[in-house]
């Protein structure tokens, strides 16, 4: 069974799974590659590499090549139960550490059997973590329903009859640790996803005593990928001409100046004016064939509603251009909201096209690094090294044309349009091969930089009140650039606030001019002019930390009014009149502090909670479903906001200033309860929270996704574990009050 196009668990994983679509075929061009090994059409390799394993020779006359179909076939069914037979692939070291350098992929085509029960067709891959290994079987169940069951415990039920091929894909972009599962084009997740693994052992068969091995497979290919270098066409660094470096080819440029770039070097790029400014690359040899990428950066100046601001385009700007395979990336803005997006157009033969409208809002003044993707008819858009947009093509819309690139305008060069680019285009590059998403993304990283850590975690109580935030970055600063116009602090009580900025070496330092407010949320946000000791500009960063509350003596004597069983930590808050209790009533140390705050607000005196009137704490967030469609989060029972649908219909944002950059989305996830319309809130700095379709919290994570789930039995929260550790946190309640009695970390007897 599959549930909004993602697969459903049966079983309970470990963590929080996000099942999200990719498309098939995301690595460059198969034929490209190195291919290790391949098997196809016939029962021995096509190269060398593969080995018979598990007795396999005894049983070849068992191999048949299917008629119109072109696959091996494994027909273990009447032979010894508990066998293991198939081909096993072992990478030598040298091929190991290319792929490990530049990427590898193993694929696989496998036929389900047409009939039986309990029987399966097999491949896997072995980690280099002792002895785990990834194991994948297709097959039936004891039903006969089509299903996939991996040994570490799980099961996916899959779509289509049985007779149906499924492709199977690991793949691992270049220097990365952890590969990526596909099955039928999307993101297949299980305990072992996201594990480390390397080039060690490739089997396709029969790999355990609980298969068979009955299965039709059509392809099976190891592929290791060559250097990115080997794709790389045309480079225009655009710094103050159009010359491409490749070759040391000049181009046309007509009125267009120079200005800095997106790391202050000046010149550094090309500046248009959206008159008569252009670029055409009469000499360039790039054709836009059914795989290529291009990327550049842009920097937007205006944002005009109703208007196209061509940033980059194959096509002479006339009707009759609307050709199969012209092509056109440019900026747009909205003309009702005035939303400036980026977009990207393959035109058909019959004035109809192929649009991707970017779901991320640009803002005018801005570097964005933009990237466009074709391959094996899919289509897609990055910005900032992130998926902007996907949509499908026809095979037709990809041919060559005999038009001219232009940047900044129609590759007419006409000067008439009114169309052209307005702002700054820096570094365009051309491929000639479908680069993969950590390609994509280490092309922008390439030029900029993150945030390595902060003294203090997002998210984190505490921090002093007239103490230094220190931020530290992964390199040395350009301390130039670290002042008080790249950096923004904005307090949840002071608003704005004004600091001391300094670097040193590798660390900034935040010293505000007046000491914090007590219990304070602070917001701070680094701007992309940051940079870099050698200039590279800083990917923007923006966090919250909480300022420490008052001392306990200080508390007692802020104390207005008693309350019998009050908890230490009591307060008046002037800016409302409210009366406040917090503490903390359970803390486990795990790999992080795993507690349990509650909070009194004599605000809420009519509003109960799981500990009585007034009481709240953080797991008792929730979402309530209004009736004009919007949906107000609660974080717990004193503090909410409320979100809107945008133009996607499973997206909502607010326009409340506290949740203005937090995202609630409907979508699908696979823990914890095999929900496809759970929803998550993205928060601001990086702590997610999950609830269930009625609107019931069921997961929280910190930045770094480290995840406390929450147990219920009934209505009654019974406990919040730790996924990492498995430690938990019980609730134990009074059955005459349905209260809150005690909590422990020991299971009530």
């Amino acid at each position: 069974m599959r549930q909004n196009g993602k697969y459903s668990r049966v079983g309970i994983p470990k963590a929080l799974l996000l099942a999200t679509t990719c498309l098939l075929g995301l690595t460059r061009l198969s034929s490209d590659a190195i291919i290790i090994a391949l098997h196809n059409e016939d029962n021995s390799p096509v190269l060398s590499g593969w080995t018979s394993t598990g007795g396999l020779n005894n049983y070849e006359t068992r191999f048949e090549k299917i008629a119109g179909i072109g696959a091996v076939t494994i027909n273990d069914l009447g032979t010894n139960s508990g066998s293991t037979r198939g081909y096993e692939i072992v990478p030598s070291a040298e091929e190991r550490d290319l792929g490990e350098t530049y990427g590898w992929k193993y694929t696989t085509r496998i036929l389900l059997p047409e009939t039986g029960n309990s029987v399966g067709a097999s491949v896997y891959t072995e980690y280099a973590r002792g002895n785990r290994r990834w194991g994948l079987s297709f097959g039936t169940d004891s039903a006969g329903n089509p299903r996939i069951s991996t040994n570490d415990g799980d099961t996916f039920e899959l779509s289509g009859a049985r007779k149906t091929f499924h492709d199977y894909v690991v793949e691992k972009g270049p220097g990365s640790v952890n590969p990526q599962f596909l099955i039928d084009d999307e993101v297949f997740d299980s305990n072992y996803a996201g594990q480390s693994v390397t080039l060690q052992r490739f089997v396709w068969g029969s790999y355990s005593s609980a298969d068979m091995g009955e299965g039709s497979y059509q392809r099976v290919m190891l592929e290791i990928f060559p250097p990115l270098e080997d794709y790389f066409i045309e480079h225009y660094p655009l710094d103050g001409n159009a010359t491409e470096v490749m070759s040391s080819t000049s181009n046309t440029t007509t009125g267009v100046t120079t200005t800095a770039d997106r790391n202050g070097n000046n010149p550094g790029a090309l500046l248009f004016d959206s008159e008569d400014d252009r670029v055409v690359l009469n000499n360039s040899t790039f054709e836009s064939n059914e795989r290529f990428t291009i990327s550049a950066w842009v920097r937007p100046d205006d944002a005009v509603p109703g208007q196209l601001r061509r940033i980059l385009s194959k096509w002479d700007g006339s009707f009759a251009g609307f050709e199969a395979g012209a092509i056109v990336l440019e900026t747009y803005t909205d003309r009702i909201n005035q939303d400036l997006r980026a977009r990207f157009t393959i035109y058909k033969a019959n004035e109809t096209a192929v649009t991707i409208t970017s779901k991320q809002v640009l803002t005018p003044g801005v570097w964005y690094h933009l990237a466009t993707r074709i391959v094996n008819g899919h289509l897609e858009l990055f910005i900032n090294g992130e998926s902007a947009g996907r949509a499908s093509i026809e095979a037709e819309m990809i041919e060559t044309t005999d038009f001219l690139w232009g940047i900044g305008c129609d590759g007419s060069g006409e000067s008439t349009s009114n169309e052209n680019f307005r702002g700054a285009i820096d570094d365009l590059r051309f491929y000639n091969q479908a680069l993969s998403d950590h390609e994509i993304l280490d092309i922008f990283e390439a030029d900029t930089f993150q945030i390595a850590s902060t003294s203090v975690e997002p998210g984190a109580t505490g921090v002093s009140l007239d103490g230094d935030i220190a931020v530290k970055f992964p390199e040395a600063l350009n301390a130039s650039t670290a002042n008080a116009q790249n950096v923004s602090i904005k307090g949840s009580l002071s608003g704005t606030i004004s600091a001391s900025i300094t670097a040193a070496f590798d660390t900034l330092a935040i010293n505000p001019d007046a000491p914090f407010q007590e219990g304070e949320i602070i917001q701070i946000d680094l701007s992309q002019n940051i940079q870099s000791a050698d200039g590279k500009s800083l990917i923007p960063y923006s966090f919250q930390i909480e300022t420490q509350l008052p001392a306990i003596e200080d508390l007692y004597a802020r104390e207005t009014r008693s309350r019998v069983g009050s908890y230490a930590g009591a307060y008046v808050d002037t800016a409302v009149g409210s009366f406040q209790q917090e503490a903390k009533t359970l803390s486990i140390q795990t790999i992080r502090e795993m507690a349990l705050s509650i909070r009194y607000n004599s605000l809420l005196d009519r509003r109960k909670g799981a500990f009585g009137y007034g009481w709240t704490h953080p797991y008792e967030a929730h979402l309530e479903f209004q009736e004009n469609g919007d949906i107000t989060v609660y974080y717990d029972l004193s503090r909410c906001n409320n979100f809107s649908p945008t133009g996607d219909p499973t997206v909502y944002a607010s326009l409340e200033e506290p949740a203005s950059f937090d995202k609630l989305e409907q979508r699908s996830t696979l823990f914890p309860f095999n929900q496809s319309d759970n929803w998550l809130l993205t928060r601001k700095n990086g702590e997610v929270l999950v609830f269930d379709p009625t609107g019931r919290l069921i997961a929280r994570s910190n930045r770094i996704f480290q995840f406390f789930v929450m147990d219920y039995e009934d209505t009654q929260l019974h406990a919040i574990a730790d996924n990492a550790s498995d430690r938990k946190i019980f609730f134990n309640y009074d059955p005459k009050t349905g209260l809150v009695s005690s909590v422990n970390d020991l299971q009530s007897v």
